[in-house]
């Protein structure tokens, strides 16, 4: 038995405000039209009893994993599903206004 060309997709999302929120959200949904297994895990900037953080770069990220099945198991495959996912989260975010957003896609 042959098994099925799978991708594993990790996903860090800033989530510092509502409009990144709902853009968020949105990310989410879609992964969760296209893949079969999505697991979301929050990264608090700070937490009670924690060390004070200084940074402003400490800001809460929505870690996402999915796992997808692929057309084929090519580079080509791999490079149309990342273009895919960056293509919507750039649209969703823009539809709340932000121009520009930080966010880290690995597609393993």
């Amino acid at each position: 038995m042959v098994s099925e060309p799978r991708a594993r997709i990790a996903l860090g999302l800033p989530v510092d405000s509502g409009r990144r929120i709902a853009a968020a959200t949105q990310v989410v949904i879609h992964l969760l039209r296209i893949a079969d297994r999505v697991e979301l895990s929050l990264l608090a900037a700070w937490e009670p009893g924690a060390p004070a953080i200084t940074s402003l770069d400490a800001k809460p990220v929505l870690l996402v994993g999915a796992d997808t099945k692929l057309v084929a198991d090519t580079a080509t495959a791999r490079a149309a599903l990342e273009s895919d996912i960056r293509g919507r989260m750039e649209r969703y975010y823009r539809g709340h206004g932000i121009a520009s957003v930080n966010y880290d896609l690995q597609i393993i």
